[in-house]
């Protein structure tokens, strides 16, 4: 296993995206006091990007992407099928319902799983 070191200049920071199957997103440097821009924008066939989350799997915590960003992220994207209406918010359950086989692979379950 090789381990790389990163360093950035003090005052700013990374944003490294985890595109979960679809096209890779290039990393974002922020200079303290700004914010991310505009959303990253990646794609995969067959599915819609519905946002990009700082917690992966569970997709409870959006990143805001007009907020001033204070530290590195890094950030993962929830797909969703087209014209399943998207995520209700209200019930973070539901990612699971519609992600993709990346995500049921990292706990051992692949998209034939029934249970």
């Amino acid at each position: 296993m090789t381990v790389y070191a990163q360093w950035t200049e003090q005052g700013v920071f990374v944003i490294n995206f985890v595109s979960n199957g679809g096209t890779d997103v290039s990393p974002r440097i922020i200079r303290e006091g700004e914010n991310a821009g505009l959303r990253a924008e990646s794609e995969r066939p067959g599915f819609v990007l519905i946002d990009w989350y700082t917690d992966d799997f569970i997709f409870e915590r959006k990143f805001d992407f007009t907020a001033t960003v204070t530290a590195n992220h890094t950030l993962y994207t929830l797909w969703d099928l087209p014209g399943h209406g998207g995520r209700d918010d209200s019930s973070p359950a539901t990612a699971l319902l519609v992600h993709d086989a990346v995500t049921l692979n990292k706990v051992g379950r692949t998209t034939n799983d029934t249970a």
